[in-house]
């Protein structure tokens, strides 16, 4: 049986490039037919040992592949521009692929390619980097292939945060809401702990597939509901302060908490985005929970100042309401501004992609 199996007499030729085992013919042919040493070619053992070899060497070229996109996606998602710029420049191919990646909020961005992740985040300074070295075209195809706008959608979400917001404010305003249960964490089953636990449920951490990350708009919202009314006893606005501002400030992209820590006025002066992550105590943004007895959006929120941002369990100064009105406002509206420049559909040349593959 053996002297009459096909290719008996070739040999495995292997070839050698940097250490990746390159496979012959007959290699490929034994590994579509023959995965055991009974297959249809019964190899001798040196073949199935090259067979054998030839498959784990394929699996570890895949697994790098696979750990240097994932790799670079974790930089974006984490706003790491430099350390993206590197891997960009050393692989440019990444550019092209697609995975998955967990950012700062715990959301898992689904199927995403690092230009997709960057604009998804409204971090229009890494998509800028991204652009410049994937060339317009396929920059404005793979934005064009996760985004779309519909008026509809976005009118039909505002509305729905909205009614969140009035049964909030209803429950936090009732003259027999227990709040200090609430803000000690009390076990309860009140009609406030329900609203609660429906807003958290609503805005908690989930799978990403198409679209952008967050709304920041819904922050500014709660923010405005927060100051509008000054008058509320101290340990309701505490409650909103924490747990509803709080928690949206969970999901805030990474490029807005960079640029908070650095000072939102710096940065509209000029000064550019140096990816800071330190709070005016010392301590990182991230990971949210690092305390567990001072978690942000349950135990404090955080002030984004004009040129720092800190850790507060409440806030009553009348500067912040003016700050959030201007300097908080128009950074927000210039950062869509320069993503919508990013993404604008008018080309001004029809750009290869050499930038990538060069």
């Amino acid at each position: 049986m053996s002297s009459n199996r096909p290719f008996k007499q070739l040999k495995i030729v292997a070839k050698e490039h940097d250490n990746l085992h390159v496979p012959s013919l007959k290699e490929l042919a034994l590994r579509e037919f023959a995965l055991t040493k009974n297959g249809l070619f019964s190899p001798t053992e040196r073949e199935y040992q090259v067979l054998m070899a030839t498959k784990n060497g394929t699996s570890e070229l895949t697994n790098t592949i696979k750990t240097d996109l994932e790799v670079l996606l974790q930089h974006i998602a984490y706003g790491e521009q430099a350390e993206a710029e590197k891997m960009i420049d050393a692989s440019p191919h990444l550019l092209l692929m697609s995975g998955t990646v967990v950012n700062y909020s715990l959301q898992t961005i689904i199927d995403v390619t690092p230009v997709q992740l960057a604009f998804g985040g409204n971090d229009e300074v890494m998509c800028a980097m991204l652009k410049e070295r994937l060339g317009e075209a396929e920059f404005l195809k793979q934005i064009s292939e996760r985004f779309h706008e519909d008026a509809e959608a976005e009118k039909k979400a505002a509305a729905e945060f909205d009614e969140i917001m009035n049964q909030l404010v209803a429950g936090i305003t009732d003259p027999l809401a227990n709040i200090k249960d609430e803000l000690n964490h009390m076990p309860n089953e009140s009609p406030l702990r329900n609203l609660l636990d429906n807003f958290r449920v609503k805005f908690s951490p989930v799978e990403v597939k198409v679209g952008k990350h967050f709304n920041v708009q819904f922050l500014l919202k709660a923010l405005d509901i927060y100051y509008a009314n000054d008058t509320w006893p101290s340990e309701r606005r505490r409650l909103f302060w924490r747990q509803v501002v709080g928690y949206l400030e969970r999901l805030l992209p990474v490029s807005y908490v960079q640029a908070g820590c650095q000072g939102i006025e710096n940065i509209r002066e000029g000064e550019p985005l140096k990816r800071l992550l330190k709070l005016v105590d010392g301590s990182s943004y991230y990971p949210l929970d690092a305390n567990p007895a001072n978690r942000l959006g349950s135990d404090h929120g955080i002030h984004f100042g004009v040129k720092q941002c800190e850790r507060a369990r409440e806030d009553h100064s009348p500067l912040w309401r003016a700050w959030v009105g201007t300097f908080w406002k128009a950074y927000v509206k210039s950062k869509a501004s320069d993503l919508q420049n990013l993404s604008a559909t008018a080309r001004r040349e029809d750009v290869s992609m050499c930038n990538v593959l060069r």
